[in-house]
């Protein structure tokens, strides 16, 4: 064989030889990688759902079950330590603030509708115009 058949035997050879790399590449590698993320994915899927475990350094967490159940325990009433218990102590000083407010305003409304009688009942008992001094408007505008 000649030196220039023995080169394209050479060259042709690794022609071959990186054809079938890039091939394994594409056949293997690049979706290895995209399974690698996958995988990666599920793993950290699957520690938010389970929990995971203290390790050095890292601190454990409680899985979703774990947390579900945690909040679901804020939502009954158990004596003055849940969320529950905070929502109905709140509800019922609101209504207890809304009651004394209402009985205030009532309060001012009598006063104000006892003064308006006063005034009426002073105006027309006067009788128009013969007022007597101090009362009424002075007596500069009769007929009132």
């Amino acid at each position: 064989m000649e030196a220039w058949q023995m080169v394209l035997a050479v060259a042709g050879a690794i022609a071959i030889l990186a054809g079938g790399a890039s091939g394994l590449y594409v056949l293997i590698v690049r979706p290895g990688r995209k399974i690698k993320q996958i995988a990666d994915r599920a793993e950290e899927f699957l520690g938010d759902w389970f929990g995971v475990e203290e390790r050095p350094g890292v601190p454990g967490r409680p899985g979703v079950m774990v947390r579900l159940a945690t909040i679901e325990g804020e939502l009954h009433p158990n004596g003055g330590g849940s969320l529950r218990d905070v929502v109905n102590g709140t509800a019922g000083g609101m209504r207890r603030l809304e009651d004394a407010f209402a009985a205030h305003l009532a309060d001012h409304r009598a006063e104000a509708r006892l003064a308006r009688q006063f005034v009426i009942t002073q105006h027309t008992s006067v009788g128009g115009d013969a007022q007597e001094e101090g009362e009424g408007d002075g007596g500069d505008r009769p007929g009132l």
